[in-house]
């Protein structure tokens, strides 16, 4: 290994060791990381535990209506953690984020990637170009969009032009500062990256922590059902399923095991498009293991449906914890196939063909259920169908990351609102539908550096 390549890894190393700090706070020196060769750029993108594939947002999976605490266990989360579980108004109480910071870190890589690709020689190898070009820029395009699930308004086609995004980040210089950009033009420099990424990434890849064709499709139509756009969302998820349809059987797994899937690395789980986790498994680090799922939500799963035992386990009367990440032990928040029909049931049923959007559920449903015992799902209504399909969204995509946006999207709809209820001792808490604590204060730190605009609280 030369030496440029050592001194690119120290830094690596020594930024990954100091994720703590805020990343603006820290700002990187470019001129002392800056790869040169096609090499070094697909080594910095190999940096995928900690960087790429890691650190997804963490504080909207404590905000949901997926888990329950009890005062004692709250006491000894984070302040971030806890506020955030209690949908205070003041989140970090002057501490740093790591919800904001890790998006904007893999953001400031994905632009160093993309201007040094702009100068190196590719010309003996324009496959390896093509693959790090559309990593990086699918990769820029998933923080942003993580970013604007959490510190962005809600998208609204009604209000998305004028309503405060975030800040779009193109320019690997981080002195340059950048204005909030409207949650519209936001969704645009998102799907733009996508797009032009779609020209370079292979259809499909063995590595499932680099992106491909397919888990650009998977994101849009995650993308366009953010939007309310039934059209799009389905005619990606179709376009994905036409070239990848195949879900795993939950018969073949084994309900005792202590974590009931195997991690995406050995290759089993072919319903995994892209690996991605969340940086740590909040419920045993911040929460200590001592946040439960919701009692009412576990009630949901039928006795025959073998996603409550591959899911949860049951650690004392009415309190389950779960174990069924598709990525071992730290919580898959990535793009898998069963989005997918999830996704397509939907729009189907949103768009009036109710009856091909419940059999598009119950082709995902047959397989988890016990063997023998799944009686396909009819259904008289759309708005039943609607109602059905909704809930077994949850009931399948549960800590993938995806509750909080879909409780954004699904509370502009009075039919389909929830006010989310917390008891802690003696005290409630609440959170009603359309509240603006539905998006999240952008930390202390990053107002003070840049001075855009807060999120009122």
């Amino acid at each position: 290994m030369n030496m440029k390549k050592i001194l690119l890894l120290a830094v690596l190393s020594f930024l990954m060791l100091s994720c703590r700090k805020e990343f603006l706070d820290k700002k990187p020196d470019k001129s002392i990381i800056t790869p040169t060769t096609l090499e070094e750029l697909e080594a910095l993108l190999n940096n995928r535990s900690n960087l790429f594939n890691g650190n997804t947002p963490r504080l909207p999976l404590v905000a949901t209506d997926n888990i329950w605490t009890t005062q004692e266990n709250l006491l000894s989360a984070n302040t971030e953690v806890r506020n955030s579980f209690l949908w205070r108004t003041d989140i970090y109480e002057g501490e740093s984020s790591g919800d904001w910071m890790y998006q904007y870190q893999r953001i400031f890589y994905c632009n160093v990637i993309l201007e040094q690709l702009l100068v190196v020689d590719a010309v003996d190898d324009m496959e390896k170009f093509n693959q790090i070009k559309g990593a990086a820029l699918f990769f820029r395009a998933w923080s942003h969009y993580e970013l604007s699930q959490q510190f962005a308004s809600p998208y609204n086609v009604n209000t998305a032009n004028e309503m405060l995004g975030i800040p779009i980040r193109t320019q690997a210089d981080v002195n340059i500062r950048n204005h909030r950009a409207s949650v519209q033009e936001t969704y645009n420099a998102v799907i733009a990256d996508l797009l032009e990424a779609e020209i370079y990434l292979p259809l499909e890849v063995s590595n499932k922590t680099r992106p491909s064709k397919i888990a650009i499709w998977i994101l849009l139509a995650r993308i366009y059902l953010t939007m309310h756009d039934y059209g799009n969302a389905l005619g990606y998820a179709k376009k994905a399923l036409s070239e990848k349809s195949e879900v795993i059987d939950y018969n073949d797994y084994n309900v005792d095991n202590a974590l009931s899937f195997p991690s995406f690395a050995n290759g089993l789980n072919e319903e995994v498009i892209l690996h991605m986790a969340s940086s740590t498994n909040i419920f045993v680090h911040y929460l200590i293991a001592t946040s439960y799922v919701d009692t009412v939500l576990v009630s949901q799963y039928a006795s025959k449906d073998l996603r409550k035992q591959l899911f949860f386990t049951d650690r004392v009367a009415n309190r389950y914890t779960f174990k069924g990440s598709y990525a071992g032990n730290v919580n898959f928040t990535g793009l898998a196939i069963d989005e997918l029909y999830l996704i397509a049931a939907e729009c189907l049923i949103r768009q009036g063909n109710w009856l091909e959007g419940i059999s598009t559920l119950n082709q995902l449903l047959e397989k988890r259920w016990a063997n023998g015992f799944f009686e396909p799902i009819n259904v008289d209504t759309g708005e039943e169908a609607l109602s059905v399909v909704l809930q077994e969204r949850r009931k399948e995509l549960i800590f993938r990351g995806l509750r909080w946006s879909d409780l954004r999207r699904l509370n502009q709809d009075p039919m389909t609102a929830v006010t989310l209820v917390r008891k802690i001792g003696n005290e409630e808490y609440y959170l009603e539908p359309n509240s603006i604590r539905y998006t999240f204060p952008i930390p202390d730190q990053e107002i003070n550096n840049s001075q855009i605009e807060q999120n009122p609280r």
